[in-house]
């Protein structure tokens, strides 16, 4: 599937464009401490207003972490795959 790597930081017209494996799309987490999501729209346009990595992420964390909200906030690379609605786990380096 074409998708969109969204990033904390980066602009839309410069996100990455690319080939992903179609259980990549959904998937979020951050790397060297900025927050990215990827986005898989195949034919249709993005939504507007663009989703926020960072929300997104926060979001996510509410729901599959028992821990305090803000637990990832010092995390500096996290993988966390959308399969399942985000509930297989989540991989910290």
């Amino acid at each position: 599937m074409c998708g969109t790597i969204l990033q904390t930081g980066v602009d839309f017209a410069a996100s990455t464009v690319g080939c992903v494996y179609a259980d990549t799309c959904g998937a979020l987490g951050k790397v060297n401490g900025g927050a990215w999501s990827v986005h898989c729209w195949d034919t249709d346009a993005a939504p507007e207003p663009l989703p926020v990595p960072a929300d997104l992420l926060a979001s996510v964390e509410d729901v599959i972490t028992a821990d305090e909200p803000g637990t990832w906030d010092e995390v500096y690379n996290l993988k966390i795959p959308s399969i399942q609605n985000y509930q297989t786990g989540w991989w910290i380096r």
